[in-house]
């Protein structure tokens, strides 16, 4: 529809059920349950589409930036993998740790009791909690394609891979995706599993080789709480020092991060504007260098910190994530 005119304008029919539409100011992108079209946003036909998508009940999770598009992948293709990821999911409380007993011991019981039935009715067909469980190993992988590069039926294979595709990792372990977002700028990539536990946040740095050469820095893990929440949505402040997540649970929360990890201080968030890395002051004085050497510890070399089996000479080593409290 035209917001000036008031008329219709173009209409586009689809076979099944329309989860989401996303647009920018180069595409619109129609999401549905096992499939992503991707559309040129002035002339309406299609540009490309993704049929390689997890499966889901809900909503397809995806996450569209200034130019690049984020899904859920079906699966890894070894072949394919970007270099990082996920690196950890931080610690747990004991209240997380006692719902994840709880939480086993209610899946281990009601794995037993659905052999059982199947056995007293002799029924041997899986049910779909079984045959969901069956396919988790499957699930947690985020592929980026470019919107301008792609063309026709974009999805990587065991053979080969789009020149499109920007990165292929894994953002969590064993669980499928629920929710994307990028930042402003398209560099930062955040992520939230059907648990809704945890939120990654990702650095995205490509490499125009191909996917199996991009980096991924897993910058920071986001604790929302202890127990299961459905993510609503997910977003970047202008400046990405805040993160903000909603659920459905009608709670809201916020978290501190910066645009290139590490630790939050009155230093990183105090200030108006976001500030380097690190301070001027520290560099130039050598306050890092001095503290090591007084403390009698002698400055570890970036090389010494992972096996040599995994140096490489032109990838730098990815930092570990943080974990930062939420402020609200």
């Amino acid at each position: 529809w035209s917001i000036r005119s008031g008329n219709m304008i173009h209409t586009i029919h689809f076979k099944s059920e329309i989860h989401s539409l996303t647009v920018n100011q180069q595409v619109i992108v129609v999401a549905l349950k096992e499939k992503i079209a991707v559309f040129d946003a002035i002339t309406f036909e299609i540009n490309f589409w993704i049929s390689r998508c997890y499966p889901c009940s809900e909503v397809q999770p995806i996450g569209l930036g200034c130019r690049w598009l984020a899904y859920s992948d079906k699966g890894a293709m070894q072949s394919h993998l970007s270099y990082g990821g996920m690196c950890g999911t931080g610690l747990q409380s004991y209240t997380a740790t006692v719902l994840n007993a709880a939480e086993s011991v209610k899946k281990g019981l009601s794995i037993v009791g659905e052999t059982v039935g199947r056995l007293t009715q002799h029924n041997y067909q899986y049910s779909e909690s079984t045959k969901s469980r069956d396919t988790d190993d499957k699930a947690g992988i985020v592929t980026i394609v470019d919107c301008i590069k792609a063309d026709g039926e974009t999805s990587l294979s065991d053979s080969s891979a789009s020149r499109a595709t920007i990165a292929h990792f894994t953002a969590h372990t064993n669980s499928p995706i629920s929710a994307l977002a990028f930042d402003r700028s398209g560099s930062l990539l955040v992520t939230a599993d059907v648990v809704g536990k945890d939120f990654h946040v990702f650095e995205i740095k490509p490499h125009p080789w191909s996917s199996s050469v991009c980096q991924i820095h897993h910058l920071y893990v986001l604790h929302r709480g202890d127990t299961s929440a459905s993510i609503q949505n997910l977003a970047f402040s202008q400046d990405c020092r805040w993160l903000g997540a909603s659920t459905q649970n009608g709670t809201t929360h916020i978290f501190p991060i910066t645009p290139y990890g590490g630790p939050i201080t009155c230093r990183t968030h105090l200030s108006s504007k976001v500030v380097n890395r690190h301070s001027r002051f520290h560099t130039s004085a050598g306050i890092n260098h001095i503290s090591h050497k007084s403390n009698g510890v002698p400055a570890l070399r970036e090389q010494d910190l992972v096996p040599s089996y995994q140096r490489h000479s032109t990838i730098p080593i990815l930092p570990t994530p943080t974990s930062p409290p939420p402020w609200y």
